[in-house]
């Protein structure tokens, strides 16, 4: 499992469900080490899809912002920084928390789905082509990946990849990926479900990127 080539990456991820989230978000810290690259906090003005910024979203960074959602999700966790000066995510979930004992007898929280979004900047001539390529091949090798397909949302195209989980050390049951490319940005979105979710994962995870806009000022950088 991806989980366990960084540890530091690992114990960020203790408070909460997140030890039990997607691997791949442990993994590219590995990957990609030598990619990161700093970045200002600063909003921006307007959105790439022409939306005025809104002070309110949830920010990753200063790549992009999220609306509040309006179908059960609430934010969970938003810390301004995971690893390094440019790596950045926020977590959201519904349903109640249940207790969970992970496979390293860590007790954590559980929610019937959560979504997870994380942007990391890279440097270089097709670093973020293959940063994602990586990204994607963490996904099949540790999940059951049922298909991929491609969405244009907001004008920002996304490869999907829907899969279920077969581990005993994963209690998740299904989940779908979403990855894209935005000027020096490799950016993941996720949904994780528990069996009892009733939820279409796929519904959910495209309305999330309906929510999600990014930094005008940085398409420049395409």
């Amino acid at each position: 499992m991806f989980t366990h080539k960084n540890q530091q990456f690992h114990r960020l991820h203790n408070k909460g469900s997140h030890t039990c989230k997607k691997t791949v978000f442990s993994a590219l810290a590995v990957l990609c080490a030598s990619c990161i690259m700093g970045c200002g906090e600063k909003a921006p003005a307007f959105a790439a899809d022409g939306s005025t910024w809104d002070q309110n979203w949830t920010m990753l960074g200063s790549v992009l912002g999220v609306e509040e959602l309006d179908n059960g999700f609430s934010i969970l966790e938003n810390p301004m920084v995971l690893a390094g000066d440019d790596m950045h995510y926020a977590t959201w979930s519904t349903g109640e928390p249940t207790a969970y004992v992970n496979e390293d007898g860590e007790e954590t929280d559980l929610y019937e789905a959560e979504i997870y979004c994380l942007a990391m900047g890279v440097q270089g001539d097709g670093t973020a082509e293959k940063t994602i390529a990586d990204w994607m091949d963490a996904e099949s090798e540790t999940y059951q990946v049922q298909d991929i397909s491609e969405q244009t949302i907001n004008g920002q195209d996304y490869t999907l990849l829907t899969y279920t989980v077969d581990s005993e050390s994963n209690p998740n049951n299904r989940g779908v990926t979403a990855f894209t490319i935005f000027g020096q940005y490799c950016i993941t979105a996720e949904i994780t479900c528990l069996e009892q979710y009733s939820g279409d994962e796929m519904s959910i995870l495209t309305d999330f990127l309906t929510h999600c806009h990014y930094n005008a000022d940085l398409s420049q950088q395409d």
